[in-house]
């Protein structure tokens, strides 16, 4: 039977759960997300946390506070006091590591973790605790740098010195954190200098290098010797001095543990540094503390009346009495100088943390709102304000003497510390269980653990009771020794206690199963990064492949396939080396095979054919005879002829038709177009198939090119093109027509490469190019030869580069006018068998592990750039090439090990480097571009650093994010984080390609952006002298906004399909039998832009301001933009690149007045390029000439802010008139 379910304290069970949930969200929020706030400013450097990490564990309680210990016990209970507290904080140490590396969020203490995994009780207590003991140690090394002062005996007021010292450090915390960080830098760099020089100057001591020659040794242990005895004589006396030497070492322990959970908050990669510096505590731990007291026991006598002001409580340093004593001049006055600036060091952080303590607790809610109020410069200054008031404590030295004083700190001090360790048992306890039952992973785990934490827990019970176990001996008695000794525990009861009493209703701890382990471990997940690889110097001189982990060390796991990878195209650059005489000579395989003319005229003609048993060349020379020239093969599988030339001229006349005739191993007489022809036509009225045609124009007609290639230009505006539809004319457009209409409109545009598409022939017009038949052969339907050299070396004239959209990841699987079949077997050029067959294109794959496949392909691409001078390759379809299931129905997660594997094709991947290699070798100026959905890491990083080698790598997730998007989004449910996310989700060091829309976009059955925004209105209202309609008045405005958001966060580059710039209203349909081969819609109606009745134009001038502004201001070449602002709500961004501000409103309806928008530099700022403005078809509801002025005040991160009016479905361009 199951038991009976109260329904009223279910309710107040949930009721409690979710009021936990909620303020634990709201603890991460503050703590971790805290950029999302009025916020302090995240001010400390990697260099600042450091060293304040490293000098934090050094403090007037080993410099002072150690010297009274020793006076007190003798040098051994001095060593065996700091031994016994070392070991114990390692204790805790280890313990609070595994939550700290678990959870390490910015601004986290141990009270938070108290909240988070015991109660709110607790972690409200600890809160208190943390902000009233870490402020009462501002006023104790005030006290203690008074202490160290007297020692020069200055006969000045000690007020004097506490109040110049308190507003010194009340000042720095006053000011930007990075004031204070580096001063803290510098004093904590001094006391880790102080310490070394002492532990040195100790050890020359002890040997006898002083300046009377005494050889100290453990001299001191035995005069006055080792153990002292304390207020009883005997063995008990030395017993109670050992014992309080435990008690008053601990001071210069205190909150140091806590630190690790502090510090993970502020290093890189917590998860994985945090567990580094907890097993690394214990060489700090020796150093800093044991040997320091090793050292003070041998310069320092026990005996010395300086250590305790004689008898009054602390006195000098140690150190400072050592020096003095062994006759060393000025050296005393310097170390007690280090030692006064150690001092001030502790004083100026204590009041930093203390006042973080405050300003914490006010962000969770315990404590009033009024203190999370920060000035100018990201301070909490009420929260500072309220911390500073402790410190006039040390005013308590005026009427008592400053030694009575310090041991009053003393004593407060080390109860709190000593119930801060007890609860941080206490949580790493309730921590561990609810891991263990939740079955979470946990980072770290210390071989200590548990035990450590009982053994810690215990000591410190121990003493906690103690502590001021003195004033029990009738001989020392003081009510204010006891007060403050014991003080601390009953204030942290009535904190505790009083938390319980408000919130009743609270589990006095939460159950294992509904502790939060999850809120904010996503974030921090996603900010942790692997180690750094380091490798031996002889390692970083010889290449291996491993050279991209240093610029993503989450390939670490992968090192061994990165290193045979690239051995493995290494062996085959040897290889070419040794058989070729290297890539250059190899790549030049055009001028070995296909037709080749000598200098007296003999025509030369060779083909790959191995499975042939007879050839004979063939055509119109010879009347098409089958017999007439037969060819000669070697050991390779190579035929070879040559045709002698008749009176010095080709035998072979230019423009006649040749074919090579086979004989297969089967018998079958078989006829192929030549492999590397360079010319072929196609007559339609007689046969779609092609013929080869022999290209050898006399000179004279022979195009020379007139301009050197252009740079590679430093920011990559790409305009896609193809040359059969560049025309609105409803035929196939000429390379003239390019050359005479185009390209004066695409430099026009702004644009400064062209990508040309279907340039290699490919025998159906309807595939846009991706079928090819013949590789080195110029699409003929758009003219002659010639003529494409001359649109290349003409676009080189107006500085733009030409590209040509390389397919070598397939080919068509034609017989007769392609290379499949081409001697009769199946495996010449391609992978034999099912291997060779792309299911999905309906064509054959390469064999890129064949050895004349690479001269082949390698040829190929140096024929382009030697024939034609083309500036560099878009190289289609990379992922088909890349895997061995080709990407299809197969999707890409992301995790590394779908780049790694028996998926891989490693000689896909092996003929994609060597081809990079070899273009940037010989052509440094060329640019290759991959079209890889997969998103392979070191796709575009040279082959020297384990990369593929390419240049670019296109964006394509990018406009598959807008179609979906349009598609299934209302326009108020974009998701402004997912917009920049997919925008700016690229691999460092890699540089992307961004583009609203692709190509296939623009095909019959698909739709551009255009079309989904404005479906039947684009051709019915976009006219001007029609009403602006809500339909067209939005189109436009996402189209333009759109485009300039890809254009500003996407990449390093930026291509678009021409017609897109205007949003061209016709899809595109090539000539099929299923649209009567018409060519209504195989054109760009281009001459819309023309038409200033039409707004067309509008978005065209619009796309051209966007290229122009981009040339000016050069943002596709700088650094990553700085995204400052994604609001969901008003569906803002904002963001910084070049220099310029960004602001995009993409709210459906609302406009905004007055929006402030965080900027880090200062100035005053106008208007480059608005979407809204009338000269792009917008409403100009901004003017032009307006200009915004910087406020210096932190806004989002940024150091100042200015107001803008962002209307609706508006983006703004800023510029600083710094940079205009």
């Amino acid at each position: 039977m199951a038991p009976e379910i109260n329904p009223i304290e279910t309710q107040v069970s949930h009721s409690v759960q979710d009021e936990k949930r909620n303020t634990v969200r709201a603890l991460v929020e503050a703590d971790l997300l805290d950029e999302r706030y009025t916020s302090t400013e995240r001010g400390l450097r990697s260099r600042h946390v450091q060293m304040m990490a490293l000098g934090g564990t050094i403090g007037t309680g080993l410099f002072v506070g150690a010297g009274q210990s020793l006076a007190i016990g003798g040098p051994a209970s001095l060593f065996l006091g700091y031994l016994f507290i070392s070991c114990l904080v390692y204790c805790l140490v280890t313990a609070i590591a595994e939550i700290g590396a678990y959870m390490p969020v910015h601004g986290g203490t141990m009270s938070y973790h108290g909240f988070r995994y015991v109660s709110r009780s607790l972690g409200f207590a600890m809160g208190y605790l943390y902000w009233y003991s870490i402020g009462i140690l501002v006023p104790y090394e005030i006290t203690a740098a008074s202490l160290v002062i007297n020692y020069w005996n200055p006969g000045v007021n000690v007020a004097v010195w506490i109040t110049v010292m308190l507003v010194v450090i009340v000042a720095l915390n006053f000011l930007p954190v990075k004031f204070y960080g580096e001063s803290e830098f510098w004093f904590a760099s001094i006391k880790v200098l102080t310490l070394i020089g002492l532990l040195m100057l100790s050890f020359i001591l002890f040997w006898g290098g002083g300046p009377d020659r005494q050889r100290l040794g453990f001299h001191y242990w035995k005069d006055p010797g080792s153990f002292n005895t304390y207020i009883v004589h005997g063995d008990a006396g030395r017993f109670v001095g050992l014992l309080q030497c435990m008690v008053s070492s601990a001071i210069a322990f205190i909150f140091a543990p806590e630190l690790i959970v502090i510090s993970g908050g502020e290093m890189e990669s917590p998860r994985r540094n945090v567990p580094r510096a907890a097993r690394r505590y214990i060489y700090r731990l020796v150093f800093f503390y044991i040997l320091a007291v090793l050292a003070i026991g041998v310069i320092c006598p026990s005996n010395d009346s300086r250590l305790t002001n004689g008898g009054a409580g602390a006195g000098s340093s140690p150190f400072v009495v050592g020096i003095k004593n062994a006759g060393i001049p000025v050296l005393d006055s310097i170390v007690n100088a280090a030692v006064l600036t150690s001092a001030w060091s502790s004083g100026n952080s204590f009041l930093y943390m203390s006042s973080r303590s405050l300003y914490g607790l006010a962000m969770s809610g315990n404590a009033p709102s009024v203190i999370k109020t920060c000035n100018r410069w990201g301070v909490p200054w009420i929260a500072v304000s309220c911390s500073a008031m402790f410190s006039l404590l040390a005013y308590l030295s005026v009427g008592t003497s400053s030694s009575v004083v310090f041991n009053w700190f003393v004593n407060f001090t080390n109860t709190s510390g000593f119930i801060s360790w007890i609860c941080c048992c206490v949580v790493y306890f309730r921590f561990r269980k609810a891991a263990e039952t939740q079955g979470v992973e946990r980072p770290y785990q210390s071989r200590l653990q548990p035990y450590g934490a009982y053994i810690a827990i215990v000591g410190c019970v121990f003493l906690t009771l103690i502590n001021g176990f003195t004033v029990f001996f009738p001989s020392k008695w003081s009510v204010s020794s006891f007060f403050t000794a014991y003080i601390g525990i009953p204030a942290f009861l009535v904190l505790y206690f009083g938390h319980r009493i408000v919130f009743w209703k609270d589990p006095w701890a939460w159950r294992p199963e509904e502790v939060d382990l999850h809120t904010g471990l996503e974030e921090i997940m996603a900010a942790e990064r692997p180690p750094p690889v380091r490798d031996t110097w002889w390692k970083k001189l010889m290449p291996d492949g491993t050279g991209v982990l240093k610029l993503d060390p989450w390939l670490e796991p992968f090192k061994d396939a990165l290193k045979t990878r690239f051995a493995y195209a290494q062996s085959w650059i040897s290889k070419i080396n040794d058989t070729e005489g290297g890539l250059e000579k190899f790549s030049r395989g055009y001028e070995k095979f296909g037709f080749n003319v000598k200098e007296n005229g003999d025509v030369v003609y060779r083909e790959w054919a191995p499975s042939a048993i007879e050839a004979h060349l063939i055509g119109d020379f010879n009347n098409w005879d089958r017999k007439a020239h037969p060819m000669k093969a070697n050991d390779f599988g190579v035929w070879e002829i040559t045709v002698p030339a008749k009176d010095d001229v080709p035998a072979i006349p230019h423009g006649s038709k040749v074919k090579i005739t086979m004989v297969t191993r089967a018998g079958e007489v078989i006829d192929r177009i030549p492999a590397w022809i360079k010319r072929v036509t196609q007559d339609l009225d007689v046969s779609p198939v092609y013929d080869a045609v022999f290209w050898n124009p006399p000179p004279n007609e022979r195009y020379t090119f007139r301009h050197d290639r252009p740079k590679k230009p430093a920011s990559l505006r790409i305009y896609e093109a193809h040359v059969g539809i560049s025309s609105p004319e409803t035929k196939v457009a000429t390379y003239k027509n390019f050359t005479t209409k185009m390209l004066p409109r695409i430099k026009y545009l702004g644009y400064n490469a062209i990508q040309l598409m279907a340039i290699m022939e490919h025998a159906y017009y309807a595939s846009f190019g991706y079928q090819v038949n013949n590789f080195f052969a110029a699409s003929s339907r758009y003219g002659p030869p010639e003529d494409l050299k001359e649109l290349i070396d003409t676009a080189h004239s107006m500085g733009i580069v030409v590209l040509l959209d390389v397919v070598h990841s397939h080919a068509s699987k034609n017989v007769l006018d392609g290379l499949n079949m081409f001697d009769g077997s199946d495996h010449l050029y391609f992978h034999s068998g099912g291997k060779g067959q792309h299911e999905l294109w309906d064509s054959r794959l390469f064999n890129y592990g064949s050895h004349e496949v690479l001269r082949f392909l390698l040829s190929n691409l140096r024929f382009w750039m030697e024939e034609y001078k083309f500036d560099g390759f878009r190289f289609d379809g990379v992922t088909s090439m890349l895997y061995t299931h080709h990407g299809i129905g197969t999707g890409f997660s992301g995790g590394y090990h779908e780049y790694f594997g028996p998926a891989v094709d490693s000689d896909s991947v092996m003929y994609l480097q060597l081809a990079n290699e070899m273009l940037h070798q010989l052509y440094p100026e060329t640019i290759t571009v991959a079209e890889d959905v997969s998103g392979m890491p070191a796709l575009c990083l040279p082959l020297s650093l384990g990369g593929v080698g390419f240049d670019y790598r296109l964006a394509m997730a990018v406009p598959d994010m807008y179609i979906k998007w349009l598609k299934e989004k209302q326009d108020d449910e974009w998701d402004m984080g997912n917009l920049v996310f997919t925008l700016t989700n690229r691999r460092h060091g890699e540089k992307t390609i961004a583009y609203a829309e692709s190509h296939d976009q623009a095909l019959v059955g698909d739709k551009t952006l255009m079309m989904w925004l404005c479906d039947k209105e684009m051709y019915t209202k976009m006219s001007v002298l029609t009403p602006l309609t809500p339909v067209i008045d939005r189109g436009m405005s996402l189209h333009k906004m759109i485009r300039l958001v890809t254009h500003a966060l996407g990449g390093e580059g930026y291509l678009n399909f021409e017609g897109n710039e205007f949003g061209h209203p016709e899809w595109l349909d090539f000539p099929r039998a299923g649209n009567n081969n018409s060519f209504w819609y195989a054109r760009r109606l281009l001459n819309l832009t023309e038409d200033h009745l039409l707004r067309y134009r509008f978005l065209n001038d619009f796309d051209r301001a966007m290229q122009l502004t981009e040339e000016k201001y050069g943002w596709l070449h700088s650094p990553q933009a700085y995204v400052s602002l994604k609001n969901e709500s008003d569906k803002v961004i904002v963001f910084e690149r070049a220099g310029l501000l960004w602001v995009f409103n993409f709210h459906p309806t609302q406009s905004f007045t007055d929006y402030r928008v965080g900027v880090e530099q200062e100035g005053t700022y106008r208007i480059v390029l608005d979407t809204d403005d009338t000269d792009f078809g917008g409403h100009g509801r901004n003017q032009k000439e307006t200009r915004f002025f910087t406020t210096d005040f932190p806004w989002n991160g940024r150091k100042n802010f200015l107001q803008v009016y962002i209307p609706t479905r508006t983006a703004l361009v800023c510029s600083s008139y710094l940079y205009v």
